[in-house]
């Protein structure tokens, strides 16, 4: 992040909620905020969903449990730039092993199989180069993706009405299907 765009973002005025938990933090634990991540000033950090750990279980739901693709999305998440939804691969076998594949002998092969599935479901879409198959990999907006499954009925209502309350209590919009997501190599 270039200093000009830190320094904006720096001497933006904080909300009211993020004024009440400064407060709360310092008289609670008194912790002062240099001890606190601040990822508008900090490189290494990463903008994620709040409803990120639903998401995950709504995959657990959605998959095979011995193929859970959950892990891979959230360590998509973590490698995710912020406004673009891109992630290059140039590495398969680290991002497999940051995914929970450990297995020397299978982990790429484990997390394709998982970027497949994610593919599928609509959460991402790939694209290769040269003789790369996963070069790189657009995050869709999850929530059109759920509004998506939603609508062809893949969502049970017990997820459904978890998420729902989820997004009331973050301020969040339950966004209408747009249209149905495709897969990148439909």
């Amino acid at each position: 992040m270039d200093k000009e765009k830190i320094l904006t973002l720096s001497t933006k005025k904080p909300t009211k909620l993020e004024s009440r938990y400064e407060e709360v933090r310092e008289k609670t634990f008194q912790v002062p905020k240099s001890r606190v991540w601040d990822r508008q000033k900090e490189n290494g950090f990463s903008t994620v969903p709040r409803t990120l750990p639903l998401i995950m279980v709504l995959l657990r739901e959605l998959s095979a449990k011995k193929h859970d693709p959950s892990q891979v999305y959230c360590e998509l998440w973590c490698r995710v730039f912020d406004r673009t939804g891109m992630v290059e691969i140039t590495n398969e076998e680290d991002i497999a092993y940051a995914s929970g594949y450990t297995a020397p002998s299978r982990s790429v092969r484990s997390w394709r199989e998982r970027i497949d599935q994610l593919e599928k479901l609509g959460f991402i879409m790939t694209r290769g180069v040269g003789s790369a198959k996963y070069r790189y990999i657009l995050i869709l907006h999850p929530h059109q993706v759920i509004a998506a499954l939603r609508e062809d009925g893949k969502i049970s209502d017990t997820w459904y009405s978890a998420y729902e309350d989820r997004m009331r209590n973050i301020g969040g919009e339950i966004p209408e299907p747009k249209h149905k997501t495709k897969s990148a190599r439909a």
